[in-house]
């Protein structure tokens, strides 16, 4: 998964030590609705970092950089349709960007 994830300009993720998750940091370049529409025309369903903070502090400022973030779990996940997904995602994510550089 992280092999898949990293390297493209429009993002980052972090290397895991330990855990079953990545979090992946959109560039500013991604537009977050037409992702979320990408997201939901390839059906992935995923958390943006802003569902693991209670409700009533996701307007605060010092949490709105989580709706930059997304959070990968993958504990559950069958090798089969993790790596596929994981490429599908890159995608989304690459195919999102507003004067993104293209690699």
């Amino acid at each position: 998964m992280y092999d898949i994830l990293n390297g493209s300009p429009n993002f980052t993720v972090n290397k895991p030590d330990g855990g079953y998750f990545l979090w992946v940091k959109l560039s500013d370049n991604v537009d977050l609705q037409k992702l979320k529409a990408n997201l939901e025309s390839e059906k992935i369903t995923l958390f943006f970092g802003e569902n693991f903070v209670q409700m009533e502090d996701r307007e605060k400022e010092k949490f709105k950089y989580l709706q930059r973030r997304i959070r990968i779990c993958f504990s559950f996940m069958d090798i089969d349709l993790l790596l596929p997904g994981t490429k599908l995602l890159r995608e989304a994510i690459d195919n999102s960007c507003i004067n993104c550089p293209k690699f």
